[in-house]
């Protein structure tokens, strides 16, 4: 949704700017277990972990190509 991508976007900005370490962008990784935590993750240029954990399974959420799908964190 166009919220959750205005959080994520802030969420970013707000972690770049307070970090001590000159971290980068592109060194940023969202992880999440649903459709549109992917989804932001594309439209932001971030990297993405998509944990199947939430209502998707394993291979619906490796159908939306994060980077990196995991089935639990464990």
């Amino acid at each position: 949704s166009h919220e959750r991508l205005e959080m994520t976007r802030r969420a970013v900005e707000r972690g770049l700017a307070l970090a001590k370490n000159g971290v980068k962008q592109e060194e940023v990784i969202l992880i999440g277990d649903a459709a549109a935590d992917v989804q932001c993750a594309k439209t932001l240029n971030l990297r993405s972990i998509a944990v199947a954990t939430g209502t998707l399974s394993y291979d619906e959420l490796a159908k939306l190509k994060p980077d990196l799908v995991l089935k639990n964190l464990a």
